[in-house]
């Protein structure tokens, strides 16, 4: 008796009709399973012999499908989708679609009642960040499944929770209510000793475009570090850098969009600033760097003329004397076509400028 001639039976043959040995003899009803003849019921062990059949030959098939899976299970697929006990041989997942599945939910008892929970933990042992593979596949239809990587494993009451990725299903919803499912498990190998040579390790998260620094002295370490590389532009985020022999280097030149008004001198912008006044402005100087280091602005002004008489005080101006000044009209100084300003600070505050 092979399973798809008892496929075909219950799917064509038997039926609810009226038996009938010429035109319906796979009838159940009136001459059919209640009709007893020669001691037993006309067809009802023909019946259940070939939905044995169909139940063991898929067990297999689904088996066969998993292949050397190591563990291997049934249970009945539940349609909900909540993170809660759907009681005794259920399987089910917390999305309608599939393949959007993030966790896979079974109960503690599979579809025969026995409790499998004392194997569940196996799921999760392993120290790799997958911790194996899972397979779904529908008793009747080997061809409808859902296969997932396990990730982390939760121990629920009445139930588990698989952490699923990289879900691959045969269809949205490949299963429908109370389908026989064949659930299978392959545990991943546990995370591999580092190599005594040549195996390098990183930390177990990084900083984007961070420089990777050896840490300690065993050679197989790698650290982030302050420094960030970005397209081309080395930040050291205020860190020091010493004993660095500097050869044909250059600053950029920053134009300062405005012209009058409200002037952001940013020395995050360079060095080197310029700027053409065709009116009255009103500085302000931002982002220096902390205290203990000096910043500082080769501010380039075009047309100086045109400023007012106060808008450069509050900077101490050096007079000839080494005196300061925090009023600029004391330098004597008329500003005219293209003058140099040298504004520097040691402490993020106090300012010192020179003009040339």
């Amino acid at each position: 008796m092979t399973v798809e001639a008892a496929l075909t039976r219950l799917e064509d043959y038997w039926n609810s009709n009226d038996f009938d040995a010429d035109t319906n003899p796979g009838g159940l009803a009136d001459g059919g399973h209640r009709q007893i003849t020669i001691g037993t019921l006309r067809n009802w062990d023909a019946i259940m012999a070939d939905i044995a059949v169909v139940a063991r030959e898929g067990v297999a098939a689904g088996s066969a499908t998993l292949g050397a899976i190591g563990v291997v299970l049934t249970f009945n697929w539940d349609a909900d989708t909540a993170d809660a006990d759907q009681g005794s041989g259920k399987v089910w997942i917390d999305n309608a679609t599939a393949g959007s599945a993030t966790t896979v939910f079974i109960s503690d008892e599979d579809a025969e009642g026995v409790d499998r929970s004392a194997i569940y933990p196996r799921f999760g042992a392993s120290t790799n960040p997958v911790k194996g593979f899972l397979a779904l596949v529908k008793v009747a239809d080997p061809s409808a499944y859902i296969y997932a990587d396990v990730t982390a494993t939760v121990d629920a009451s009445g139930y588990y929770k698989l952490t699923v990725d990289e879900v691959v299903a045969s269809g949205g919803t490949p299963f429908t209510a109370d389908d026989p499912i064949v659930l299978g498990f392959l545990r991943a190998g546990d995370k591999g000793d580092t190599g005594e040579n040549g195996d390098v390790v990183g930390p177990e998260s990084s900083t984007n475009n961070a420089l990777a620094v050896w840490s300690g002295t065993g050679g197989n370490t790698l650290a982030n570090s302050a420094w960030l590389l970005a397209s081309g532009t080395l930040n050291g985020a205020d860190n020091t850098l010493t004993r660095a022999a500097l050869k044909d280097t250059s600053a950029t030149v920053y134009a300062i969009s405005g012209t009058s008004g409200a002037i952001t001198v940013d020395h995050e912008n360079g060095h080197v600033q310029t700027l053409t006044a065709t009116g009255s402005c009103t500085f302000t100087f931002s982002n220096w760097p902390p205290t203990g280091t000096r910043g500082w602005v080769a501010l380039v002004v075009t047309n100086g003329s045109n400023l007012g008489a106060a808008d450069l005080d509050g900077t101490n101006w050096y007079l000839t004397d080494g005196t300061t000044t925090t009023t600029f009209a004391d330098l004597g100084i008329t500003l005219g076509t293209r003058n140099e300003l040298l504004i520097y600070t040691d402490n993020a505050s106090t300012r010192y400028g020179y003009v040339s």
